[in-house]
C-alpha cells in the first residue's frame, strides 16, 4: 500500500533514499515545491544529505542554494568534531582514561559521507571514579563545564560544540535495564584506552534510545536511515539482535522501525501499521513537540488513559526522580523534598510566572481525542503506556 503522505514527504523519502544508497536522486514530480522540500528536510536534519543526491540533477542555483549552504554548514561542523573529538581521545588515552564514543559517532561511518549523519554533539562513556579526571583534561583543553556531578552526564562547551560524558547507558523506557548496568561489557576494545560498541549493541541502543524519544516528544524519521543502513551495511548477527531485543523488551518497536524503514527507503510494501508510524514520524520533526510531549504525559499518568487531572496533579507535584533531575541536592538528601516542592512553588509564582503561565496553557490545550491517537500510535509500536 502506498502510505497517505504528501508529494513533498514522499520525494524527500526518495531523495534521502537516494543519498543513503550514493545515487542521484529522481526527477522532481511536477507538484513538488522546492521551498517546501527544504524545509520538510531541515525540519528532520537531513538537508545536508538530501544535497548530495540533488546536486546531480541541477536543478538551478536558487532551488539547490539551501540544501548547498545546509551542507557546508553540516560540513564545518563535522570537521570540528572530528578534530576535537580526537583531541579529547588523545587526552583521555594518554591520562590513562577509558572512552567510548556513542550514538552518532560510529552510526555516520555507516553513510556514504560521514557529514551526512548531523550530529547536535559528541557523547562519550567514561567510567563513573574517571568523572573528575575527565573534567580536569576538558579544562586544560579549554572547555568550559557547565553541568557536573547532578545527573548521570557531564556537559562541556567549547566554540559552540557540546560534549557529553555519561557513565552509563539510558535505559528510560527498556523492559530490563539490567543489560545497561555494566555497558563496558557491550564494547569492543580498539586502543588501550579506546572502545566501541559492537555493532549489535549499538544498533540496539540506537533503535531503545530512538523509543525513549518516540513515546517522549516524538521523532522524526532519520533514525530511520540509521536503521536501513544498519540493516544493509552494518553486518549484524540478527539472531544476536533479536535476542538483545527481546531481553531490552523493544522487540515490537525494533521490528516496526525496520519494516518502516525498509519500505520508506528499501522498495518494501508499506503495511497500514508501518504506513501510519511513517505519518507520525514525518509530523514529528527531528525533536518531536511539545504537544505529543504533554499528550505523552498525561496518557502516562493516567496509566493509558488521558487524565487532564492526574496530569495537573504531577504537574504540582512533581515526582522524587524528576525533582532529583532539577535540584541536584535531593539526590544526596531526598527528604528535602516537601521543602523544594515549596521552592519550586514560590519560584512559579513569583519569579517565573511566564513559565507558569506557558505550563497552564498547555495543560488548556490537552485534547482527549489527540491523546487516542498518540495511544493507538504507541499500541502499534508495543509502547505501554
Amino acid at each position: 500500500m502506498r502510505p497517505d503522505i504528501s508529494q513533498n514527504s514522499s520525494y524527500l523519502l526518495a531523495v534521502t533514499g537516494s543519498a543513503a544508497k550514493g545515487l542521484p536522486a529522481p526527477e522532481k514530480p511536477d507538484g513538488v515545491d522546492w521551498g517546501e522540500l527544504f524545509a520538510a528536510a531541515d525540519a528532520h536534519d537531513l538537508a545536508p544529505m538530501a544535497y548530495h543526491s540533488l546536486c546531480a540533477l541541477r536543478p538551478g542555483d536558487e532551488a539547490l542554494a539551501p540544501f548547498r549552504e545546509a551542507q557546508r554548514r553540516s560540513m564545518r561542523r563535522s570537521f570540528m568534531q572530528e578534530a576535537e573529538a580526537r583531541r579529547v581521545f588523545s587526552a583521555l588515552e594518554s591520562r590513562g582514561v577509558d572512552y567510548c564514543p556513542l550514538k552518532g559517532w560510529f552510526t555516520r561511518e555507516l553513510y556514504p559521507e560521514p557529514s551526512m549523519r548531523v550530529m547536535s554533539d559528541v557523547d562519550i562513556l567514561v567510567r563513573p571514579c574517571d568523572r573528575p579526571v575527565s573534567k580536569q583534561i576538558m579544562e586544560e583543553l579549554g572547555y568550559t563545564c557547565i553541568r557536573y556531578d547532578t545527573a548521570d552526564d557531564d556537559k562541556y562547551k567549547r566554540n559552540g560544540l557540546l560534549i557529553e560524558f555519561h557513565t552509563g547507558l539510558d535505559s528510560d523506557g527498556v523492559a530490563d535495564p539490567s543489560r545497561y548496568e555494566d555497558p563496558w561489557k557491550l564494547t569492543e576494545r580498539l586502543t588501550e584506552h579506546g572502545f566501541r560498541m559492537t555493532a549489535e549493541e549499538a544498533y540496539l541502543y540506537t533503535a531503545a534510545h530512538a523509543m525513549k524519544h518516540f513515546m517522549n516528544m516524538g521523532l522524526g524519521i532519520r533514525v530511520l536511515v540509521d536503521v536501513y543502513l544498519y540493516l544493509k551495511k552494518g553486518g549484524l548477527d540478527t539472531d544476536l539482535v533479536e535476542r538483545g531485543a527481546e531481553e531490552l523488551g523493544i522487540q515490537r518497536f525494533l521490528h516496526v522501525l525496520q519494516k518502516t524503514a525498509l519500505a520508506a527507503f528499501g522498495g518494501e510494501e508499506f503495511d497500514p501499521d508501518s504506513a501510519e508510524v511513517l505519518r507520525f514520524m514525518l509530523a514529528c520533526g527531528a525533536g518531536g513537540t511539545s504537544e505529543i510531549y504533554e499528550n505523552s504525559r498525561m496518557l502516562r499518568l493516567g496509566g493509558g488513559k488521558p487524565s487532564k487531572g492526574k496530569y495537573m496533579l504531577r504537574r504540582v507535584f512533581p515526582s522524587l526522580e524528576e525533582m532529583k533531575k532539577r535540584d541536584g541536592i535531593l539526590k544526596k538528601h531526598p527528604r528535602l523534598l516537601p521543602v523544594m516542592y515549596v521552592r519550586r512553588w514560590f519560584q512559579l509564582l513569583f519569579s517565573k510566572r511566564e513559565r507558569l503561565n506557558n505550563g497552564l496553557q498547555k495543560v488548556s490545550r490537552l485534547s482527549a481525542e489527540e491523546a487516542e491517537k498518540l495511544k493507538r500510535i504507541y499500541d502499534i509500536a508495543g509502547i505501554d503506556q
